[in-house]
């Protein structure tokens, strides 16, 4: 995707991209911290069809829920394997000492060597993946194959 700056002299900073459908959308960065998101008519990109501000604490708000979806579509799309690093998804069952238990990913990262990314439940990716595990949920995690072993037997009460 293409991003256009421009720089608006007094006002801050203007970016411009074009959606996959079509759509001219702006975003329209604030000296003051505030934002704008402006949307263009599709038939005349330099006529806008209507804008809606954004102070600070809601662009930051706003972020993070586009941050979140995007994080969670690319955990969707993962393989098994990029680079030689192995992603693998772990099913929590009843016997796992996890189940019920709160998720650490740094502390397990340490104890492992592999990275836990997200938790699967249902159809909704979690990508803050330090969340209290449920039977049935899946933990996606990505590592080398040692690790990736070592933190499957530890999730699953193998080890």
């Amino acid at each position: 995707m293409r991003i256009e700056r421009t720089p608006l002299p007094g006002i801050g900073i203007r970016y411009n991209f074009t959606t996959e459908s079509g759509q001219e959308i702006g975003v329209i960065c604030h000296v003051s911290g505030n934002r704008e998101i402006v949307v263009y008519e599709t038939d005349d990109t330099d006529k806008v069809r209507c804008t809606t501000p954004l102070g600070i604490e809601e662009a930051h708000h706003l972020s993070d829920l586009l941050r979140n979806v995007v994080t969670a579509d690319q955990v969707a799309k993962l393989t098994d394997s990029v680079n030689g690093v192995n992603v693998t998804r772990i099913e929590i069952d009843e016997r796992s000492p996890f189940a019920g238990q709160f998720l650490n990913p740094a502390e397990l990262a340490d104890r492992t060597g592999a990275s836990v990314i997200a938790v699967i439940r249902g159809g909704e990716v979690m990508a803050d993946p330090a969340v209290k595990l449920r039977v049935g949920d899946r933990v996606v995690a990505a590592g080398k194959g040692k690790p990736i072993t070592k933190l499957t037997a530890v999730l699953t009460g193998d080890e």
